[in-house]
């Protein structure tokens, strides 16, 4: 649906079958850049069988039949451009494959460049998808012409990003073939008219740690991640160009969703603990914006704790205790 920001009726921009999700709006304002699925191909084995005594059975020889509970034969996701003016959609991938993919995706695998002639967006161009981690990043036009990699890893690259001022293309990696649980890196690539400008630098070489998302400064000299650290998601800053790496948010608890203010001055952010839901909290401020009614039980704090397994290694545990816990004064119980 889309309504005026000045207030007034919404209207419905687009009637695709299967409805649409992650719009992202073209930097010109005419329109947006949707997700959806649709029948694919138009003509499938089903459609011939199905005459007076019609079946949903199907006969599918691909891997790819099935994603966790959604079922997938028979259908890909494409990117449509949906116009404002009259809601005219486009198929703008009209290809053999889910674009963006959906296996082995990041946190929104669609971008738009500022100056909107390029789109971003994480695709498994392999034949089969299903035993293999092989997602690039590609790039085309806003027409879907002229699509190839930019990335030629074996691993799985996604969640592609430009930086506001367009000289930048961000994305994360994971490096080991066939590992969907591998560190995910940030990635630079220098983009200039069209052009890639040098191979991809990764900005958190060295690190041990895993950025789960990201964002860009307004000014583009930065970007803020989400970072899981020690069952913690803790919020670090990444200053460009010297990769310099700091903890920017790091107050316990988990810390998600982060956003930049246009002046660069603060970030506002999703705060949760195991004692209190998610709530919107103000870095300048040091302080939360929402608040929450106060509970009517105890609940204690989790506790952090480390065994130490063989081989003298350490496996973090986390102690709940239940609302309004009263320990016993047996010592030998204490952890």
């Amino acid at each position: 649906m889309g309504a005026p920001a000045r207030g007034g009726e919404a209207r419905r921009l687009t009637s695709l079958a299967d409805g649409v999700f992650d719009p992202l709006w073209l930097p010109d304002g005419t329109g947006l850049i949707v997700t959806s699925d649709i029948k694919w191909p138009a003509e499938q084995e089903i459609d011939r069988r199905n005459g007076d005594f019609p079946t949903d059975a199907r006969i599918w020889t691909g891997l790819m039949w099935r994603h966790w509970d959604d079922w997938r034969a028979g259908k890909r996701q494409h990117l449509f451009t949906v116009g404002l003016a009259d809601g005219a959609t486009r198929d703008v991938t009209p290809v053999d494959h889910d674009v963006p993919t959906i296996a082995t995706g990041g946190d929104g695998d669609v971008s738009v460049s500022p100056d909107g002639k390029e789109i971003a967006v994480a695709m498994h161009g392999d034949p089969t998808v299903a035993d293999n981690t092989n997602v690039d990043v590609y790039i085309m036009g806003p027409d879907g012409s002229g699509m190839r990699a930019l990335t030629t890893g074996r691993g799985a690259d996604n969640t592609p990003r430009y930086s506001p001022d367009g000289k930048w293309l961000a994305y994360l990696s994971m490096e080991r073939t066939g590992f969907e649980a591998d560190r995910q890196r940030l990635m630079l690539v220098a983009r200039s008219a069209g052009r890639t400008d040098g191979p991809p630098v990764e900005a958190t070489k060295g690190w041990t740690l895993s950025v789960g998302s990201y964002t860009w400064c307004p000014d583009s000299k930065c970007i803020y991640a989400v970072v899981d650290e020690r069952g913690r998601d803790n919020l670090y800053r990444v200053d460009l160009p010297s990769f310099r790496r700091s903890v920017a948010v790091g107050n316990g608890g988990v810390n998600t969703e982060v956003q930049v203010m246009q002046d660069g001055r603060g970030l506002v952010y999703l705060h949760q603990s195991n004692t209190q839901p998610n709530e919107i909290w103000l870095s300048a401020a040091s302080s939360h914006i929402t608040t929450t009614p106060p509970s009517t039980r105890s609940i204690s704090a989790a506790r952090r704790v480390w065994l130490r397994r063989r081989a003298g290694r350490l496996r973090l545990r986390w102690l709940l205790k239940p609302p309004g816990f009263d320990p016993p004064n047996d010592t030998r119980s204490s952890i």
